[in-house]
């Protein structure tokens, strides 16, 4: 008899008295673009609406909504280009656009409306999430500067303050609330933040200098970047006060990118080999999303950067020599599940835990 079995994320199939051998896990979907030669996604909501930005046919680049097989150009206000990177499950999208004298202005697109929805004083803000009730979060610059983590909520707009000195920076913002993200502690480093109800929280690290959250889940789960003892940065997870070096595909590197209420978290890490792969961490194991599909359709998935609660993962990667393309991988159902399998079948298929490397802290747009 021949049955599927998911284990941590892993699909095998089972034969009597057989090994066991891979099977695909998850069916993969090139998203397309907008005409132009590229494509990224960033986020992907619990209804699997997908969005980001395309290369269009003209050359610049847009925010894009990818629904149901069909691709929606989301459109800028006055300049040439605009980036989508998160979504809710009421389909209202955050990001920002360029305007006319090329400055980002952070957007919110809902029902087919552009919204600028301001900054602190300054003239340059990104919107970079927002929850279920409409908040958004992101930076923005004062009239005196330096970037300060913004909340925008309902016509207000609010600015956090940053561990000791400098610049703050909100990534992601949860149904409760909760805000994550980075600032610059007094000594200068950048360390992964919380903001909750007034109180702003040092998240720690894996015994470097400097972190970043990327995402959180609502039950505070945060996840994102750190830098360990030998200054490498590593695929981290803050939970309740601990952090977590998550590992890696045998490489050096690689950095968590988003979280669902499950607790799966995908990011990227380097294999053995130095390669940069998208990456599921699931049960303790960090595990190559591109092992997980059919090879036939030749895609190497570089990063995965979004998962719903259905498990659908967005990210981005390349089909043979294309330009960059944004992809859906989406859960095989097994209809006839069978026995977990023992952890040495497992091993086989060259699972388990590593270390993650080195990733810049990134620029504010």
């Amino acid at each position: 008899m021949i049955r599927n079995t998911l284990f941590a994320g892993v699909g095998l199939v089972v034969i009597s008295g057989m090994p066991a051998v891979a099977a695909p896990v998850y069916t993969i979907t090139d998203l397309g673009t907008l005409g132009g030669s590229f494509s990224m996604a960033t986020a992907i909501n619990n209804a699997g609406q997908v969005v980001g930005y395309s290369a269009t046919a003209g050359g610049e680049q847009h925010a894009t909504l990818w629904q149901g097989g069909s691709i929606t150009d989301l459109g800028t206000l006055g300049g040439s280009n605009s980036v989508a990177y998160a979504i809710n499950d009421a389909g209202q999208v955050a990001g920002f656009f360029l305007d006319a004298d090329g400055r980002p202005r952070a957007a919110l697109w809902n029902g087919g409306a552009i919204t600028d929805l301001g900054t602190l004083g300054g003239w340059v803000g990104t919107a970079r999430a927002i929850n279920d009730a409409g908040q958004v979060v992101g930076y923005s610059f004062p009239a005196e500067g330096p970037y300060r983590a913004t909340l925008w909520d309902g016509g207000t707009i609010t600015g956090f303050e940053p561990l000791g000195g400098g610049a703050s920076f909100a990534q992601a913002i949860n149904d409760t609330g909760q805000i994550a993200g980075y600032s610059y502690n007094i000594d200068g480093n950048n360390r992964a933040t919380l903001w909750e109800g007034g109180t702003i929280t040092d998240l720690g690290t894996l015994g470097g200098s400097n972190s970043l959250a990327n995402a959180i889940n609502d039950a505070g789960q945060a996840v994102g970047v750190s830098l360990d003892v030998d200054g490498i940065s590593r695929a981290t997870l803050w939970n309740g006060g601990s952090v977590t070096d998550l590992g890696t595909l045998g490489g050096s590197s690689g950095a968590a990118q988003a979280i669902n209420n499950a607790g799966q978290v995908v990011g990227f890490s380097l294999n053995v080999g130095g390669e940069q792969r998208a990456t599921l961490w699931e049960s303790g194991l960090a595990i190559d999303l591109g092992s997980l599909i059919d090879p036939v359709f030749n895609w190497r998935l570089v990063s995965a950067v979004g998962i719903n609660e259905s498990g659908q993962i967005v990210g981005y990667g390349f089909i043979g020599d294309s330009y960059v393309k944004a992809f859906l991988l989406t859960p095989i159902v097994d209809t006839n599940p069978g026995t977990i399998p023992e952890p040495a079948t497992l091993a086989l298929f060259g699972l388990g835990f590593a270390g993650l490397g080195l990733v810049r802290r990134r620029r504010a747009v």
